[in-house]
Formats: C-alpha cells, sequence, structure tokens
C-alpha cells in the first residue's frame, strides 16, 4: 500500500509543481505523455508480528536532456516535457507533502477504500483498471502506447 501512496505523492507533486498530466503506471511507475518519468521501489523487513521498517527509494527523472536510444522511447524527463530544466526543491517539497497527505489519510482510513477516487484520476486509465492480467502475461494500456509483457514491468 506504500507504494500506492508514494506513486499518489509522486504523480500529484509533479503535477503541482509542473501542470504536467502524470499517471501511474501500475504499480510503481509515474509516467508523462506515455513515456515513464518516475520509480518508486520499497522494501520491507518483518518479524512474524511486527514491521521492523520500510524503505521507500523514489527516482524522478528531473533535469536529464537524453536517454540511451535503447529506453529513449519509454523514458522521458521534467525537463524534456517541458522543454526547460526543473528546480529540483519545488518537486521534493510537493512530493513530500503529498506523501504526508496521503499517509496520514491512510493512517486514518487503514484502507485501500480511501484511495479509490485518487487513484481514479491518477492511473493511466482513469476510472478503469490500468493493468488486466493473464497467465504469464500482463498488459497495460493508455500511457499513450499499448505495451505487453514482461519488459512493460520494467523487468528484463
Amino acid at each position: 500500500m506504500l507504494t500506492l501512496v508514494t506513486a499518489l505523492a509522486v504523480t500529484d507533486g509533479i503535477r503541482e509543481v509542473t501542470g504536467l498530466e502524470a499517471a501511474i503506471k501500475w504499480p510503481n511507475d509515474v509516467v508523462v505523455r506515455g513515456k515513464k518519468v518516475a520509480g518508486i521501489l520499497t522494501e520491507m523487513s518483518t518479524d512474524l508480528d511486527r514491521i521492523e521498517f520500510v524503505v521507500i527509494g523514489i527516482g524522478i527523472n528531473v533535469n536529464t536532456d537524453s536517454f540511451p536510444e535503447e529506453i529513449r522511447e519509454v523514458a522521458t524527463s521534467l525537463a524534456i516535457e517541458q522543454g526547460k530544466e526543473t528546480a529540483r526543491t519545488p518537486i521534493i517539497a510537493a512530493v513530500w507533502k503529498q506523501f504526508a497527505r496521503y499517509e496520514k489519510l491512510f493512517e486514518e482510513k487503514g484502507s485501500f477504500t480511501a484511495f479509490k477516487g485518487a487513484l481514479r484520476g491518477a492511473a493511466c486509465e482513469p476510472g478503469q483498471r490500468s493493468a488486466r492480467s493473464g497467465p504469464r502475461r500482463r498488459v497495460l494500456r493508455r500511457c499513450g502506447r499499448h505495451y505487453g509483457g514482461r519488459r512493460a514491468l520494467g523487468a528484463a
């Protein structure tokens, strides 16, 4: 659930600072115009009866001006999408502010239902599931392109 909380925070933070239409490509990528602009990795350590710690890593391509040819079609940065450099501090502050807001909501409500409206507005296909799974296959639609298979999920 913290991955979704973080994805919402990143999406809202990017929108707030840049005005770009960021969207969640389930479950841990954020895209702008169909290209990945951010990724989220959540790691957790648990005992039998409690969570020891959670570490959330967020990578946002802010001022990258070019990408290697093999990922150029699927990756972008805020600078590329805006046509100008973006200050990092306002992005970090906006993401942190949004994370605090969503994390508080999660603590208060304790369930996924508290995020349904926000997820509908942030998912690649508003109002619909952005991913469809089947045996050995997952298809993502409407983030600007049609992706299929493991590569769409960032797997090798």
